[in-house]
């Protein structure tokens, strides 16, 4: 049975991130951070972690890969999630 996937997209500061803890606290769902992924190849790639620098880090990836870093980073967590849990992923 396929798994469900919900992306939340939006500017800063749009309740973004409450929407899917909430998600995660109240219905169990895996939740996923882009930020977390971003902060994993800018310490891999010996860059600096502030938000400008990781916004700057996702528009070069969104080039490097073609928009395909994100989808790359959902498919891992699936092929990870043994327990089916359905995922929220934080953009």
């Amino acid at each position: 049975m396929p798994q469900k996937v919900i992306l939340i997209s939006g500017r800063i500061c749009t309740w973004k991130t409450h929407l899917s803890s909430k998600l995660e606290q109240r219905r169990g769902f895996h939740h996923l951070r882009t930020r977390d992924r971003l902060r994993e190849v800018a310490a891999h790639r010996q860059l600096p972690q502030d938000r400008m620098s990781l916004q700057a880090l996702g528009d070069a990836l969104d080039k490097e890969t073609g928009f395909s870093w994100v989808y790359d980073f959902v498919n891992e967590a699936l092929a990870d999630n043994a327990t089916g849990r359905p995922i929220v992923v934080e953009l």
